[in-house]
């Protein structure tokens, strides 16, 4: 996951350049606190009840490398096995919602790498397959930037989008490794304590305290009614602050939908 922290101005510039925390201590103030994230996830599961399962269901696993993937993968129900030979020590991962059935996904810009894969389920099972980046923005403004991946599954369980602002409470999913990928959905509220500007030309920075960190990025945020609303982006971290706010970015759905007609629209192999 990235960390931003919004730039100084003015005489001010190098007073806030020797303020900034150092790699260590930027991992210790974004790290959740013991039993946090477990908090958060019995709270979510008590205020979203049934919706629960489909946000898991949308939920994929995104791995990026400089290199060709090579994979081993054996899936079955809700559990699968995945060996991934000459790992590249670039080797990234993070999170991405079906955002359609035939196989659009969107994540966070800067899992993007040149070599993607995803782990979902495509008619009711566990699978593997290759991702192709459809659209990316990144660095665009602190905090806005989103992917538009397409896989070849078909048979997905998309989520449906909110378009309104997004207020009060929050629903990230996330995930943690024990020993093998498991989706969890944390809660949280939205805030509007986000300073700099929350717009952004193709959608809206959210701040929330929902104690999600590295390896969420691109997980699905959704409303109380399960509906999507953006995805993990990072955290920012204010020069010489300790307080933290967690980023979430939501693009507009007129736009990604406008992304998704045009490609659906070139010829097979374009």
């Amino acid at each position: 996951m990235l960390v931003f922290s919004w730039a100084a101005t003015g005489g001010r510039a190098q007073q806030a350049l020797e303020q900034l925390p150092t790699k260590d201590e930027t991992e210790a103030l974004s790290r959740p606190k013991p039993g946090e994230r477990p908090a958060a996830s019995d709270r979510a599961g008590k205020e979203l009840g049934d919706a629960r399962a489909k946000l898991d269901h949308a939920s994929f696993l995104v791995l990026g490398s400089t290199r060709p993937i090579d994979a081993e993968f054996e899936g079955a129900e809700d559990n699968f096995q995945l060996g991934v030979k000459a790992q590249d020590p670039e080797m990234t991962s993070g999170l991405a919602v079906a955002i359609t059935a035939d196989g659009y996904l969107l994540t966070a810009g800067h899992v993007v790498q040149p070599y993607l894969c995803v782990v979902g389920r495509s008619g009711g099972k566990q699978c593997l397959a290759a991702a192709r980046v459809v659209h990316a923005e990144n660095g665009l403004h602190a905090g806005a930037e989103f992917a538009l991946l397409k896989v070849d599954l078909d048979q997905l369980e998309p989520v449906e989008w909110s378009e309104a602002v997004a207020t009060g409470a929050l629903y990230a999913c996330c995930r943690e490794d024990d020993p093998q990928f498991r989706r969890i959905v944390l809660a949280g509220q939205a805030r509007d304590d986000l300073r700099g500007g929350a717009k952004a030309k193709h959608g809206r920075v959210i701040a929330t305290d929902i104690p999600f960190f590295h390896g969420d990025s691109g997980g699905g945020v959704y409303d109380r009614a399960g509906r999507l609303v953006g995805v993990v982006i990072g955290t920012d971290l204010p020069y010489g602050s300790t307080q933290v706010s967690h980023l979430v970015f939501a693009p507009k759905p007129t736009f990604v939908d406008d992304l998704i007609a045009k490609d659906r629209a070139k010829p097979a192999g374009k």
